[in-house]
C-alpha cells in the first residue's frame, strides 16, 4: 500500500503491519514533527519536547527555562500513554514566554 503523508500516522502503519500489509508512506523525523506542532500551536522553537530533560524517573520535567514540572495526570495519545505534566503557578507568572504559551491561562504549562 502507498500512502501520501496524510496517512503517516503511528496507527495506520500499526494497523497495516499487523495485517502483515506493506505500507509505503513518507515519515517525518522528529525534529520535522515538532517543527509543524510549533507552527500548529504558534510557538517558538524554544519549547518543543526535545528541549525539556525528564528528572528523577520519569516523575518531573526541567523546562528549556530552567523551571520544575510535575506530573498532574494521564492519557492516551496516538494509542500510548502519556503523563500530563504543569509547572507551579508563580513560576508561570515570572516567566518571559507565558503571553506566548500560556495566552489567557492562570495555572501552569501542560504538555
Amino acid at each position: 500500500m502507498i500512502a501520501d503523508n496524510g496517512y503517516a500516522t503511528r496507527s495506520n502503519g500499526e494497523e497495516t503491519s499487523a495485517q502483515n500489509i506493506e505500507w509505503i508512506a513518507p515519515w517525518k523525523d522528529d525534529e520535522s514533527r515538532e517543527a509543524g506542532a510549533c507552527k500548529r500551536n504558534r510557538m517558538g522553537g524554544e519549547f518543543v519536547p526535545s528541549q525539556f530533560r525528564m528528572q528523577r524517573c520519569g516523575n518531573v520535567l526541567t523546562s528549556p527555562a530552567g523551571k520544575t514540572l510535575v506530573v498532574i495526570g494521564q492519557k492516551v495519545h496516538h494509542g500510548v500513554q502519556r503523563q500530563i505534566f504543569m509547572s507551579q503557578g508563580k513560576d508561570c507568572a515570572r516567566c518571559q514566554w507565558k503571553t506566548q504559551f500560556c495566552p489567557g491561562k492562570r495555572g501552569g504549562l501542560s504538555g
